[in-house]
């Protein structure tokens, strides 16, 4: 319990900002794999002549 005592703990405001800031960043990185994902699907298709227009 005297280590506990001794950490620097985050404040509450703290805590929800850096949660918002994780939770951001995680919806940005899977809009941004959805798209390339996307894209390089739709390359693959071009490349092999299998193009739907």
């Amino acid at each position: 319990w005297q280590e506990a005592a001794k950490v620097s703990w985050p404040t509450r405001k703290e805590t929800i900002q850096t949660t918002a800031i994780v939770f951001a960043f995680a919806v940005v990185m899977a809009i941004f794999l959805f798209a390339v994902d996307t894209s390089l699907a739709w390359l693959v298709k071009l490349a092999t002549g299998r193009v739907e227009s």
